[in-house]
């Protein structure tokens, strides 16, 4: 399908804190994805480790087991151009971010750290994680596709990995990756806007969002209305059920939108791993910009 990019959002089963049942189940939805030809597959923010783990965050072995993680998910993907994006706590420069990884052809193309820590109510962040706005702040996108060398860091064993939010993929001007995860959509100036101005089309976020009465619908309607704002396709990936504690319930809301209109969602508090697929038309969408 010429200037079709077919896309999945994913919210698969977990276990908290248990990194080895956490990636075989990411490895193995990836495979589904894989097999129905997608180009990009999406899973929820901290998917690796578990959003809930509260102070296990700064325990060495989850830190050190879910990078390794993270390798073991790349690795499974080597024969494939599919971009898959998953989320995991890392350490660079001596703190701890809440990341989004970009895997491709088995290596790590990509780190986005999250911006906008929410801290209120029945969230903590701040406890745990930093903001990656200064990290962010050396490459910030501009009009017309153009960003500055992105800061990087070197992992063991890897070199430098770029850390950046604008990803063009395989040098293709064609599809154009921006990534924000939970909160930074939920801002006054989600970065996403300004994403959308340096040329990404396809808005990916990593999430964590919690079940409140009324919120999923005002979430949806989030998705929808900043896709629209875009002019973009915007995939959304929540964490499940089994993130739930006696502080918090997920429902494991899933969304592709297009533009302003949703091509695919669920939300059902599924105890089995989900899969939602679409078709996202980015020539379309390229033509309604240049026009």
């Amino acid at each position: 399908m010429f200037g079709f990019y077919r896309i999945a959002s994913v919210c698969p089963t977990l276990k908290v804190a248990d990194t080895e049942f956490n990636t075989d189940e990411i490895i193995r939805c990836g495979l589904l994805a894989k097999n129905e030809g997608a180009a990009v597959v999406v899973f929820p923010e901290l998917c690796i480790t578990g959003y809930t783990c509260s102070d296990l965050f700064h325990q060495e072995l989850l830190l050190k087991k879910s990078f390794a993680s993270l390798l073991k998910i790349a690795k499974a993907f080597d024969d494939s151009d599919m971009i898959v994006a998953v989320g995991l706590p890392l350490r660079m420069f001596g703190k701890l971010y809440n990341c989004a990884a970009l895997l491709q052809r088995g290596k790590i193309i990509g780190i986005t750290p999250k911006i906008h820590l929410p801290n209120q109510r029945e969230f903590y962040e701040k406890r745990h994680f930093n903001s990656g706005r200064d990290l962010l702040s050396t490459n910030s996108a501009k009009i017309g596709g153009y960003v500055k060398a992105p800061l990087t860091y070197s992992f063991d064993g890897l070199g430098e990995v770029p850390i950046t939010n604008f990803f063009m993929v395989n040098g293709s001007d064609e599809i154009r990756i921006g990534v924000e995860l939970c909160e930074d959509l939920w801002t006054a100036a989600p970065p996403s806007g300004e994403l959308a101005l340096a040329g990404a089309n396809v808005i990916l976020n990593l999430s964590a969002s919690d079940a409140l009465v009324g919120k999923g619908d005002y979430r949806r309607n989030l998705v929808m209305n900043q896709s629209a704002r875009c002019m973009a396709a915007y995939v959304y990936a929540s964490a499940g059920v089994h993130e739930s504690t006696t502080d918090m319930v997920f429902s494991g809301h899933l969304m592709i939108a297009e533009n302003g209109s949703m091509l695919s969602e669920r939300k059902n508090y599924s105890r089995k791993s989900e899969i939602v697929f679409a078709d996202i038309d980015v020539q379309r969408l390229n033509a309604q910009r240049l026009s």
